[in-house]
């Protein structure tokens, strides 16, 4: 068995094709590295621009006619005056004396200026003060006031985690601006601080937001603690992303382990090859006639389908183990940091620490299983119909169609879509319980794709024995 695998292997490597496939693993993972960072350096968009921001007041005062927009006709008018150009910005890359502006307008203006204001005049004075003191700050670069208007900003909710992260950055004296992680991480967490609040006030009862919420607060203060920049952090529950495209286990706020865990698509390229190998490995034989000299051996025809199918499972493996290890190559050599990043979690009140390379190789590992099942039907085909074009034809469809159509079956709750092996092969999404159908389980994927690939294999070694050459 092992010279007829190893025969196999020969006759792969014998075709220029194959070292072409090899380069051009390595093509799309320094690509998927390099590109981005190209396009973003090419198209980064920097500043709002002042001229926009005077459009825009001119605007605001040409619709101004019962003056409901004297509130952003004031605040423009001092950002214009402050020099301060990302007024609208809410992606994250507002600058601190923005945020600052635009919170204290929010907190004060109403009584400092607006006619309908109901505000006292002791009220009234502090308003004004309030805004006065906003303005010289930011001329003067003094950020302190801003984390203490932060404070007062976020007071409704009532959030002694939110508090307790603003105090931290006042307390180590960090600069708010957008290249501090500190300031980042604790800024993004402020929302997640308000819902913890929200559902420890109000008496809620606890869910898993409310645990994803207080796992990323306390993650974020333990990194603060430990002067952790970057880091992955293990969400009790799974969670949409940022985008709400897609469920999440892990948030990697890590360059270096985000880039390799965003192009596990090199996986689906990887998965293309192994088609078209699979696809001819035995098509290929009657194609060209050489199953006439490969059967005059004495080897049995079974033993022969074995050693191809081992040829071309050994194969995938070692081309995903490559196609991995390549991945990790051009990250590293794109200079992205953070390969020595912490994987934390936050599981009964303490915070635990593990290897995120042994996540990112489980995400790895898992989506191999649809790569199997798809490599397998390949074979299959190749044994049935013996034409390559027919083999890879199909292996492709069923690869790219196979998960949208049990998709809509899923759409239009026709349950026994939930038999289709396309609906079992994503092992890790029903194990974080992101399954099309309800109540799918580890154990049942793992017996139908089993049952399938069994049935596979009979039918294609069935074929391969029987049928005369």
């Amino acid at each position: 068995m092992l010279n007829l695998i190893k025969n196999e292997f020969v006759k792969i490597f014998a075709k220029k094709s194959s070292y072409v496939m090899i380069i051009a693993i390595l093509v799309f993972a320094f690509a998927m590295q390099f590109l981005p960072k190209l396009v973003n350096n090419q198209y980064y968009y920097h500043d709002y621009g002042r001229e926009n921001l005077e459009s825009d007041l001119a605007w605001y005062k040409e619709t101004n006619s019962d003056h409901n927009n004297d509130y952003v006709i004031s605040l423009i008018e001092t950002a214009l005056e402050l020099e301060i150009y990302d007024l609208f910005y809410y992606d994250g890359s507002q600058s601190w004396q923005a945020a600052y502006l635009n919170n204290t307008y929010e907190l004060y203006y109403h009584d400092a200026y607006s006619e309908k204001s109901e505000a006292d005049e002791t009220t009234r004075q502090q308003a004004v003060n309030a805004i006065d003191a906003c303005t010289k700050a930011i001329k003067s670069g003094d950020y302190k006031p801003y984390y203490e208007t932060m404070k007062v900003y976020y007071a409704d909710s009532n959030s002694e985690l939110c508090n307790k992260m603003i105090d931290w950055l006042i307390e180590h004296d960090v600069v708010p601006e957008d290249n501090d992680w500190r300031y980042m991480l604790v800024r993004n967490n402020i929302g997640n601080a308000i819902t913890v609040s929200n559902y420890e006030n109000n008496k809620r009862e606890l869910d898993d937001a409310y645990d994803n919420a207080k796992a990323k607060c306390e993650i974020c203060m333990y990194r603060l603690n430990n002067n952790i920049q970057y880091g992955v952090t293990q969400l009790p529950h799974q969670e949409l992303d940022d985008n709400m495209y897609t469920a999440v286990k892990y948030i990697y706020d890590t360059p270096f382990w985000s880039s390799v865990d965003g192009s596990s698509g090199l996986l689906t390229i990887m998965c293309v090859i192994m088609i078209i190998i699979a696809g001819g490995i035995i098509a290929g034989e009657f194609g060209q006639g050489t199953i006439k000299f490969l059967l005059i051996n004495p080897v049995s025809r079974a033993k022969i389908f074995w050693a191809k199918y081992a040829s071309v499972i050994i194969l995938m493996i070692l081309t995903s183990i490559f196609t991995f290890l390549s991945n990790i190559i051009a990250t590293a050599f794109a200079g992205n940091a953070g390969i020595g990043s912490p994987l934390l979690s936050y599981v009964n009140g303490s915070i635990h620490t593990g290897s995120v390379l042994g996540v990112v190789i489980n995400t790895y590992a898992f989506d191999l299983v649809e790569y199997i099942v798809v490599i397998t039907i390949a074979f299959m085909i190749s044994a049935l119909f013996r034409s390559t074009a027919v083999s890879i034809g199909i292996s492709l469809f069923v690869m790219f169609v196979g998960a949208t159509a049990t998709e809509i079956f899923a759409a239009l709750k026709l349950d026994y879509g939930r038999y289709l092996v396309f609906a079992n092969w994503d092992i890790l999404g029903i194990k974080y319980g992101n399954g099309l159908f309800p109540h799918m389980t580890v154990t049942g994927a793992v017996i139908n794709i089993t049952i399938y690939m069994i049935l596979f294999l009979f039918i294609a070694r069935d074929a391969f024995v029987r049928k005369e050459v």
